[in-house]
């Protein structure tokens, strides 16, 4: 029998000392023991651990009495036994009444053994309902903190501050594994900012370092003997695992925490059912600071923290979608009313840039009229560009998409914004993935990038910062978790552009992204960045999460889904406008645009009738199909759609082409318009070039 015990002796004899550790030792005891005789000694044994306390009763320079009311200040029980050579009743009874648990004389030791194993019995019947008591209280406290705290952050905040106060650790904080892997701090108390700051992010797929190990329930085979069997890791020396480590380990181990001088680390995985949702982080200065009893007790308790983290990450992931639905709802309202606006806008840009056109041809170069008529032109074209904007917020714009490479995309945005960015500002590329494509249109993603990167650099404009753009692979594939709500799973390219600035208020969050809507100055935005993004990114089949953390930082976060195929089209650009002879049936309800559309095909060379009613176009066709080589026909018209005439046109059985020219339709788009026999399919107002380019294509088409 090998039975250990840690023996604190109060005796100013060696000699009798020693009759007490031979009686135990006779007994199968493994004692490691210490002698003190006076108040200091004995204040600094107290420190450490001990199983059991023998005193004699009168010392030199101090005594047993003394003794136990030291070890009662303390607070601290242990089985304390007055051992003395000549003590009368009386003062034995006094012992005892001053909290002693049994006196024995030193002439009759071979009562020692039996005393001090009752005592450590009955010491550990106190422990273990001092322990029961504590867990009811702190139960009790964690349930109490659970319905009073209005949010995961208070709550977690709350735990900490209690973790500290139970364990007394320097330093506490408490991980939650997110959708992506990362396990930041959701709380913490004790550590310093520039620890926090290097260790907040880390990944369980990145970095090799004990918290992510714990996390996936996956150590490394040199930290098992550090593991409990609950999977959490207890180390009273960071510098004795440190040295055990091999080499290879050493060369790829984070380690963080050893470096800053942490002696004592605790990592204790949080469980809910069989799953980990994160992990505490428990380190201090001191070694041996979280005794392996703490660590148990913690790890009794950490369901509790478990079911109540699930819960919040419930809550807050049901509020979350519903403030998505809330802000798409409102967007795709606003989208419409812009659409509606679109169409008319449209249609009078068309007036503007069309009969500006042709009078620009009819004036001499240098001629003043020129100059002005040029600036209404190109003050057309703006206005145009803007209603595309709109129109991409809406998701109602056109757009040529084809594979794009996301990571020089990037790049080439950066060149053109790097110019206007202060030296006050430094720009970090994160590129992990340089061979992502996605199927996208070039001009719209280069927009998406350049919003979001302007953004960031005017919230840093007075006081400077860092701007981080990171680029990677993403992918999912459990359609209960997804990052985003309305996020399908599969392959994506990560976008993240991450500024140093002031942060984004609460208050205004759910704001950001309606259209006019902006915190700049007047005349410094004119709002539509952020809902242009949106649009761009809706339009694109992809989804965006915002985080920010006021005083701190802002993350914008987008993901495209990702395009493997490896197809290309291209166009070449025409460098002369075409013309031709043949005979248009020209539709708009609008009598300006009718004109204008009659004048310019005729500048072109064509042979062109107007009508501004499509019924009446009909009629006309039906007359005589041979009359016209093709039909160009507006969208929105009373009595009869631009889709419908075209409709009728095919069911007569004539191979009349229709061009399909609208100002705006959200119920048409160049799909539906082929499905109806339409041959091409463009958005008003277009530029002589473009209508030029586009009847000439259909009617080479026919002929083919």
């Amino acid at each position: 029998m090998n039975k250990q015990l840690r023996l604190l002796i109060v005796e100013d004899s060696e000699d009798d000392a020693l009759l007490v550790v031979r009686e135990l030792r006779k007994a199968g005891y493994s004692v490691v023991y210490e002698c003190v005789d006076s108040s200091e000694s004995m204040d600094a044994a107290l420190e450490r651990e001990w199983d059991v306390i023998v005193a004699d009763y009168v010392l030199p320079l101090f005594s047993g009495p003394a003794a136990l009311r030291a070890v009662r200040e303390k607070g601290i029980d242990l089985p304390f036994i007055v051992v003395s050579g000549n003590i009368g009743e009386d003062i034995a009874v006094a012992a005892m009444k001053a909290g002693a648990h049994d006196y024995i004389l030193k002439s009759n030791l071979k009562r020692l053994v039996p005393a001090i194993e009752r005592e450590l019995r009955d010491a550990e019947v106190r422990r273990e309902r001092r322990m029961a008591e504590k867990a009811l209280h702190d139960t009790n406290t964690l349930l109490k903190l659970f319905t009073i705290q209005s949010s995961k952050k208070e709550y977690l905040d709350s735990v900490a501050g209690l973790l500290q106060q139970w364990t007394g650790c320097e330093a506490v904080g408490l991980r939650v594994l997110d959708k992506e892997a990362n396990i930041p701090y959701e709380s913490h108390v004790g550590f310093s900012d520039e620890f926090r700051e290097s260790e907040h992010f880390l990944s369980l797929g990145r970095d090799h370092c004990v918290c992510p190990r714990v996390v996936a329930g996956a150590p490394d085979p040199y930290e098992l003997k550090y593991m409990t069997p609950n999977g959490s890791f207890h180390c009273d020396d960071t510098m004795e695992f440190l040295s055990h480590l091999p080499d290879e380990a050493k060369a790829r181990y984070r380690g963080t925490c050893m470096k800053v001088d942490y002696m004592s680390l605790c990592v204790i995985p949080v469980f809910y059912r069989n799953k980990i949702l994160g992990a505490i982080h428990l380190a201090d200065r001191a070694k041996g600071k979280v005794p392996r009893k703490t660590v148990e007790y913690i790890e009794s308790i950490q369901p509790l923290i478990g079911e109540a983290l699930h819960r919040l990450n419930v809550e807050e992931d049901r509020e979350s979608l519903e403030a998505q639905l809330r802000r798409a709802q409102k967007l795709e309202s606003i989208g419409i009313l812009a659409g509606g606006i679109a169409h008319d806008f449209n249609n009078i840009l068309a007036a503007i840039i069309g009969f500006s056109d042709m009078a620009r041809e009819k004036v001499p170069p240098g001629d003043r009229i020129k100059r002005h008529l040029d600036r209404i032109y190109e003050a057309g074209l703006r206005g145009r560009d803007l209603v595309k904007r709109v129109l991409t917020f809406a998701r109602q714009a056109e757009q040529e998409k084809k594979p794009l490479l996301m990571s020089s995309t990037i790049k080439e945005t950066i060149k053109l914004l790097r110019a206007t960015v202060p030296s006050t500002i430094d720009i970090h590329f994160d590129i992990k993935t340089e061979s992502g494509l996605v199927l996208a249109d070039p001009v719209q993603i280069q927009q998406l990038v350049m919003n979001l990167c302007t953004n960031a650099i005017y919230a840093m404009r007075e006081k400077g910062g860092k701007l981080t753009i990171h680029l990677s692979d993403f992918s999912f594939d459990d359609i209960s978790q997804p990052p985003v709500a309305r996020m399908n799973p599969g392959n994506y390219i990560k976008l993240s552009v991450a500024d140093t600035g002031p942060g984004i208020p609460p208050d205004i969050m759910e704001k950001i992204f309606d259209p006019f809507f902006t915190t700049k100055n007047p005349g410094e935005g004119t709002g539509l960045g952020l809902s242009v993004v949106h649009g761009i990114l809706e339009s694109h089949g992809g989804v965006m999460i915002v985080s920010s953390e006021p005083g701190k930082e802002t993350v914008f976060t987008a993901y495209l889904p990702k395009y493997v195929e490896q197809s290309r089209k291209n166009e070449a650009a025409e460098s002369v406008i075409p013309s031709g002879s043949e005979r248009v049936l020209f539709v708009d309800d609008e009598e300006t645009l009718a004109e204008l559309g009659q004048e310019l095909l005729t500048d072109l060379g064509y042979q062109v009738v107007c009508k501004t009613n499509g019924r009446e176009a009909l009629a006309l066709f039906r007359i005589d199909p041979d009359r016209f080589d093709v039909i160009i026909t507006d969208q929105t018209m009373p009595e009869m759609t631009g889709i419908e005439l075209a409709k009728e046109i095919a069911a007569s059985g004539f191979v009349t082409p229709v061009i399909l020219c609208t100002g705006h339709s959200q119920m048409v788009d160049a799909e539906a318009a082929r499905a109806a026999g339409i041959r091409s399919f463009v958005m008003k107002p277009l530029t002589k070039r473009e209508i030029a380019k586009t009847v000439r294509q259909v009617l080479d088409e026919n002929r083919a």
